[in-house]
């Protein structure tokens, strides 16, 4: 006679313990699977980057990203979901050219960054993006998911090596239509922003939601969902710009197009 507690090989909650502990022993081999070496790009400009549209605008309208931020924040999803993290993506390397029309209708904006540089889970940024993302990772587990973000199946930054954004205007004001071109592929969203500007500065700031799909990228998913990264993204960015100089940069628009 067995005292002890059995449970139903075909109750929900042995399914449901079988599949834990499945999932558990895949996601162990998972991390040791090998991972393509990621290594970043030799070169801090895009090589067509078009500063000839930027040099044609009138001295003093035309402003280089001197400061920035970005934060990316993506979700946990399914009912394994508490074996999974959500996770905060930041950077301060967005860099670019913003024409400034007077009239507003011929406002522009051509900005790239690199995946590289993305850092993934800082805790302080964890801990500034609410409950949850809480949970504790471990410097192991970060880099094992960095190299699985940045590699092929996603961000493919060696052969994508830049994600580039321009931005236009929209049909009203505080309104504009942002272009992101992510592994050769373009989405355009018509987004809210905030922006202030002096004779010498200017400042952009906008929080809007993406989704992998829109993004043309396939989320993480295991067990028929019961594991998987959310569709959405949300993202926040925060630049500020100087009146361009044009005389520091001439390197780089030798190398530029139109």
């Amino acid at each position: 006679m067995n005292d002890g507690f059995e449970l139903d090989a075909e109750s929900p909650i042995a399914n449901r313990h079988w599949c834990l502990l499945l999932a558990v022993i895949l996601l162990a081999g998972c991390a040791a699977l090998p991972q393509p070496e990621i290594s970043p790009v030799a070169v801090d400009v895009p090589a067509d980057f078009p500063f000839s549209r930027y040099l044609q605008r009138p001295p003093g309208q035309v402003f280089s990203v001197d400061q920035s931020e970005l934060v990316i924040k993506t979700y946990r999803a399914g009912w394994l979901k508490g074996l999974a993290h959500s996770h905060v993506l930041t950077a301060s390397t967005l860099n670019g050219l913003i024409f400034l029309d007077p009239a507003g209708g011929a406002s522009m904006a051509d900005l790239y960054f690199r995946p590289y540089d993305l850092v993934l889970d800082d805790p302080e940024a964890r801990a500034a993006a609410g409950p949850e993302f809480e949970s504790i990772r471990t410097e192991s587990d970060v880099a094992a998911t960095r190299l699985r973000m940045l590699g092929p199946r996603l961000l493919d930054s060696n052969d994508h090596p830049f994600i580039r954004i321009h931005v236009a205007p929209g049909p009203a004001p505080g309104e504009v239509l942002l272009s992101i071109v992510l592994r050769s592929q373009t989405t355009t969203r018509l987004m809210p922003v905030e922006w202030s500007d002096s004779a010498e500065r200017l400042e952009v700031r906008a929080s809007f939601r993406l989704t992998h799909a829109e993004l043309g990228l396939k989320p993480y998913s295991a067990f028929a969902g019961a594991l998987a990264v959310a569709e959405p993204v949300d993202v926040m960015v925060a630049l500020r710009a100087s009146v361009w100089n044009r005389a520091t940069q001439s390197a780089q628009v030798r190398s530029g197009s139109s």
